[in-house]
């Protein structure tokens, strides 16, 4: 049997960009919103990427914050199987209104 290939970073940017555009849009940000951004676009990415099928355990992280002009600074990194497991980072402004940061982490079972 021949295992399918480990994801590609642009292969999993795609799908968590697309998420990210169908849940954000061009809304300005809205505290009260905040929580349920993150789980949309968890849950959608999340299910978009385990629909391919692979042999891989996921987990996602999610940041929405609004843009205000000073920094937003991030940094993920993991002990694993670099032959097999990897990560993608996201990020996305939205013209000045929301800055959404996710990272997806596909850990091979």
């Amino acid at each position: 049997q021949v295992l399918p290939e480990a994801h590609s970073t642009m292969e999993i940017d795609a799908v968590v960009q697309r998420v990210i555009g169908q849940v954000l849009g061009d809304w300005p940000y809205r505290e009260e919103l905040a929580d349920a951004w993150c789980e949309q676009i968890l849950e959608r990415s999340l299910t978009q990427i385990a629909s391919m099928g692979r042999p891989f355990k996921y987990i996602g992280t999610c940041v929405v914050s609004r843009q205000t002009g000073s920094m937003l600074d991030t940094a993920a990194t993991a002990f694993w199987d670099t032959q097999s497991d990897s990560l993608c980072c996201t990020r996305r402004g939205t013209g000045g209104l929301v800055d959404c940061i996710v990272t997806i982490y596909c850990c091979r079972r």
